[in-house]
C-alpha cells in the first residue's frame, strides 16, 4: 500500500471505473486494483479491456480503499498511469 500512497500524492493513478477503462483503452494503464467486493459486472469489464495489463485482487474492500486514497467515497477500482 505504500507504493499505492506514494502514486496517489504524485498523481499516477486513475481512480474509478470509468477513467481506468478510459486509460485502459488508451493504453496509458500498467496495472489495475480491484478490491475483493467489485461489483461482478465491473470486474468483467475491467478485465475484457486488460490483455496486456497486470490484474491485482487486494485483501480491501471499496470502502477501506476509498479511505486509504483520502477520498469520502467507496472506490473499486483504481489503475496505475505508465510513467511518461
Amino acid at each position: 500500500m505504500k507504493e499505492l500512497k506514494s502514486l496517489i500524492e504524485k498523481g499516477q493513478v486513475t481512480v474509478g471505473t470509468d477513467l481506468t477503462l478510459k486509460n485502459l483503452r488508451l493504453g496509458k494503464i500498467e496495472k489495475v486494483l480491484i478490491t475483493k467486493n467489485c461489483p461482478a459486472d465491473v470486474r468483467e469489464e475491467i478485465l475484457r479491456f486488460s490483455d496486456e495489463v497486470k490484474i491485482e485482487q487486494i485483501d480491501k474492500t471499496n470502502i477501506e480503499l476509498g479511505t486509504i486514497c483520502k477520498k469520502p467515497y467507496a472506490i473499486s477500482i483504481i489503475g496505475y498511469l505508465k510513467e511518461k
